[in-house]
C-alpha cells in the first residue's frame, strides 16, 4: 500500500472569463472521491492539509472546474504510481479547456523509506518530570537508559534570497516544502523558519518580476547548527514590439507586413525566458487625439494582462482608433499600476493612425489614336504626394502611385459629367478597387453646356476704324463650339443710338482653341467705325463653363484637364502656369471623390454644390495655385475640411458602397 499526500494547488491561468473558478480535486482509486473543492482566482496559491488517501498500484488525480447549468469541465488528469514514491513534492499540471493549474502532491510507503533518508518522526510529547524544560520534542524511536526518551536532534533553518547580481531581494515569498512553513524575506532578503529537526529541506522563494518562479534550493540542517538554503532569482526584463515609430493604415486589411488593418499585435518578452510571468499592459494616449471619438471608432486594448508562455512571450491586441493622426504607445510592466516609462517597464514605438489610397493614371492622345498625350509629369505626382503641398499628409492620408499608365483616345470636349466617366471606363484597371482612384489627363471638358445647356451671353466692345475687313475684338472669351453648336446666336452694331442687326456670316470666331476673339465685317454696313467715333458691337453667343477637372463622391474618375489649362495660359487667362494649376485640381477632385464637401458640413458653399465657403482651402469652387490645402480650424477637432479627412472611414466596405466602379 501507498499514500497519497496533496499539499498545495496553484492557479496560474483560471478556466472561466469571470468570477472565479470552482475547483474540485478528485482523486480515482478504489472509488472516485472528491478529496478537495473551493474557489480559485488567477495567481492564487492555496494551502491544502489533510488530504491522504491510500492506495495499490495506481491511483488518478482529476482537475474539475464545476460550472451550472452547464456541464462540469474537466481540466486534466495524472496518474501516479506506488513507484513515484518520494521524499519531496511532486508537480502535477493540468491545463485542460486554457486553465493552468499546479497540484503538488508525494507519494510514500513506509516499508520502503530508507530510516536514513528524512527526518525521525518526533512527537512534541511532554518529557518526564525530571527533564529540563527546554528538553524539546522526542523521538519515538529513541531511547535512553535514564528516562526511556531523548530530544529529537534539532537545527535551525533559514533562507537567504538575492537576484542574479548579488542583492538581497526584500519581500519574496518564502516557504518550507516539507513542512509547509511560510514567510517574507526582510529587507535584508532572509528569514528565518526557526527550529526544525534534523534532515534534507528543500526551500522556494518567489517574487512578481523575477524567475524562475518559484526557485528553490535544498539543504542539510544538522543538529545545533543554523543552515541556511539560499535562492537565487533572476531579473525579468521586459521588452516589446513593434519598437519602432510605425504608420498603420486603418482602412487596409491586414497582410503579412504589418501595418495593415485597426487590429496591432503587441507582444511582450521576458528575459530570462520563463512561462507564467504575468506582464500588465497600459494603453498611452497622444495628447493631441480625437477625444470625443465614441463607440466602435475609440481605441481599446484587451487584455490589460496575460501571462508569459513557454517562450517567454505575452500578448495583447490594440485596436486602434479611426481618426487620422491619433498616436498610441502601449507600455508593458510586472506590477499592475506600474507608470509608463517608469523603471521596470517597456514601451512600443509610437504607432499613428493613418489611412492608405493608391492610384493609376490615364493619358488622352492630343488627336487620333496615337502620338503624344496629354501628360501626367513627375513633378505634379512630387507634389501631389506630398512633397511641397503636404495636403494628403496634414489629412494623414497617403497617397500610392501602383505605376500603372493607360492611355485613350482623342476626344476634343466633354459635354456633361457622365461623357467622361464612360470615356474613362475603358482605359483603367479595377485592379486595387475600391482603394485606388484614377487620375485621368484629358483635353477639355465643358460639362455644363451637355447638362444644363449653355447660356446665352452678351458681349459688348467699341471697334475701331482699321486699316481692313474683318476687324478683330481685342477681348477674348470661352465660347460652347462642339456637337455641332454654333456659337453666336446674334450680332448686331449701334448707329444713331439703334441696334441694327449685321447680316449673317458678318461675324465670325478667329481661328484657334480655347478663349477666342470675334471678327467682324463691316463690309455693306450702314456705319463703319472711324477713329474718332468707334462702332459698338453687341455679340451674343453661347458661353461654356470651362472645367479645370472633376470628379465626385461616387465616382473613382478624376478628371484633369491639362488641355483646357493649357488654353488658357496661351492666352493669358490663367492664374500661374498649367502645371502649377493641375497640382490644385489633382489635390481638389480626390477630396470629392472622399466626400467634400457635403451639405451636412458645416463650409458647404450652398452656391457652388459640393465646394468649400473658405476661400484659402483647395475645395474652394475657384481654388488656384497658393490654395494646395485643406483648410484647418483654429480649435483642435473642429469642423473643417481637413478633420473631416482625418475622421473619414475610408475602409475597404464603405468605399465599395460609395464608389461606383466597375460602371
Amino acid at each position: 500500500m501507498a499514500t497519497l499526500t496533496i499539499s498545495r494547488i496553484r492557479c496560474t491561468e483560471q478556466e472561466d472569463w469571470t468570477g472565479d473558478d470552482d475547483i474540485q480535486i478528485v482523486v480515482h482509486a478504489s472509488s472516485r472521491q472528491v478529496v478537495w473543492q473551493g474557489s480559485m482566482d488567477t495567481n492564487q496559491t492555496r494551502q491544502l492539509s489533510g488530504i491522504e488517501v491510500e492506495f495499490s498500484g495506481t491511483v488518478r488525480i482529476q482537475l474539475m472546474e464545476e460550472d451550472w447549468p452547464d456541464a462540469n469541465d474537466d481540466l486534466g488528469s495524472i496518474t501516479v504510481s506506488e513507484s513515484s514514491a518520494a521524499a519531496v513534492d511532486i508537480e502535477g499540471r493540468f491545463t485542460g479547456d486554457d486553465a493552468d493549474y499546479t497540484v503538488w502532491y508525494r507519494v510514500s510507503r513506509e516499508q520502503e523509506t530508507p530510516a536514513d533518508s528524512t527526518p525521525p518522526h518526533c512527537t512534541p510529547a511532554d518529557p518526564p518530570s525530571e527533564l529540563p524544560d527546554d528538553y524539546g520534542p522526542v523521538c519515538d524511536e529513541d531511547t535512553d537508559d535514564d528516562h526511556g526518551a531523548v530530544p529529537c536532534p534539532m537545527g535551525n533553518l533559514g533562507v537567504m534570497v538575492h537576484d542574479s547580481e548579488g542583492n538581497a531581494l526584500a519581500g519574496a515569498a518564502v516557504r518550507v516544502v516539507e513542512t509547509g512553513a511560510t514567510g517574507v524575506t526582510s529587507p535584508a532578503g532572509s528569514h528565518d523558519f526557526g527550529p526544525v529537526i534534523e534532515g534534507d529541506y528543500t526551500v522556494e522563494a518567489s517574487k512578481e518580476g523575477y524567475s524562475p518562479n518559484p526557485g528553490t534550493d535544498s539543504t542539510h540542517v544538522v543538529r545545533d547548527t543554523t543552515c541556511t538554503a539560499t535562492v537565487v532569482l533572476s531579473t525579468v526584463i521586459v521588452r516589446v514590439t513593434p519598437t519602432g515609430d510605425e504608420k498603420w493604415y486603418v482602412n487596409e486589411s491586414p497582410n503579412q507586413a504589418g501595418h495593415h488593418g485597426r487590429d496591432v499585435a503587441i507582444r511582450a518578452e521576458v528575459t530570462p525566458a520563463v512561462a507564467g510571468v504575468r506582464i500588465h499592459f497600459t494603453l498611452v494616449r497622444g495628447t493631441n487625439n480625437n477625444s470625443g471619438l465614441t463607440g466602435g471608432d475609440r481605441a481599446s486594448m484587451s487584455p490589460a494582462s496575460a501571462l508569459t508562455n513557454a517562450s517567454g512571450v505575452a500578448e495583447t491586441t490594440l485596436t486602434l482608433s479611426t481618426y487620422g493622426g491619433d498616436e498610441f504607445r502601449v507600455s508593458a510592466g510586472l506590477n499592475a499600476g506600474d507608470a509608463p516609462g517608469s523603471e521596470g517597464t517597456a514601451q512600443t514605438g509610437k504607432l499613428v493612425v493613418w489611412k492608405k489610397l493608391y492610384f493609376d493614371v490615364v493619358e488622352m492622345y492630343k488627336s487620333g489614336n496615337s502620338g503624344p498625350v496629354h501628360a501626367w509629369k513627375a513633378s505634379i505626382q512630387r507634389r501631389v504626394i506630398g512633397d511641397a503641398s503636404h495636403a494628403f499628409k496634414h489629412a494623414f492620408v497617403e497617397l500610392q502611385d501602383t505605376g500603372q499608365r493607360h492611355r485613350g483616345r482623342h476626344v476634343d470636349n466633354f459635354a456633361q459629367p457622365e461623357d467622361g466617366f464612360v470615356w474613362a471606363d475603358g482605359y483603367t484597371s479595377n485592379a486595387g478597387v475600391p482603394l485606388k482612384v484614377h487620375f485621368c489627363v484629358v483635353d477639355r471638358a465643358f460639362p455644363s453646356s451637355g447638362t444644363y445647356g449653355p447660356t446665352d451671353t452678351p458681349y459688348t466692345e467699341n471697334f475701331p476704324n482699321g486699316s481692313a475687313n474683318p476687324l478683330t475684338s481685342a477681348g477674348r472669351i470661352l465660347v460652347h463650339e462642339f456637337n455641332g453648336v454654333q456659337p453666336i446666336v446674334r450680332a448686331e452694331y449701334q448707329h444713331g443710338g439703334t441696334w441694327t442687326a449685321l447680316a449673317a456670316g458678318k461675324v465670325t470666331m478667329a481661328a484657334g482653341r480655347g478663349r477666342r476673339q470675334f471678327e467682324v465685317d463691316f463690309t455693306g454696313a450702314a456705319h463703319t467705325p472711324t477713329a474718332a467715333a468707334p462702332v459698338p458691337v453687341r455679340v451674343t453667343y453661347k458661353k461654356a463653363f470651362g472645367a479645370g477637372g472633376w470628379g465626385g463622391a461616387d465616382s473613382l474618375h478624376l478628371l484633369i484637364c491639362r488641355g483646357h489649362y493649357e488654353d488658357e495660359s496661351a492666352v493669358g487667362f490663367l492664374s500661374g502656369t498649367p502645371d502649377g494649376q493641375i497640382i490644385v485640381a489633382c489635390i481638389h477632385e480626390p477630396g470629392h471623390a472622399l466626400g467634400l464637401v457635403n451639405s451636412a458640413e458645416p463650409n458647404h458653399d450652398a452656391s457652388h454644390s459640393s465646394h468649400c465657403t473658405r476661400n484659402s482651402c483647395t475645395m474652394w469652387f475657384q481654388s488656384s495655385p497658393g490654395n494646395e490645402t485643406f483648410h484647418d480650424a483654429a480649435t483642435a477637432h473642429a469642423a473643417c475640411c481637413r478633420t473631416y479627412l482625418r475622421k473619414a472611414d475610408l475602409s475597404r466596405s464603405v468605399m465599395s458602397s460609395k464608389w461606383n466602379f466597375p460602371r
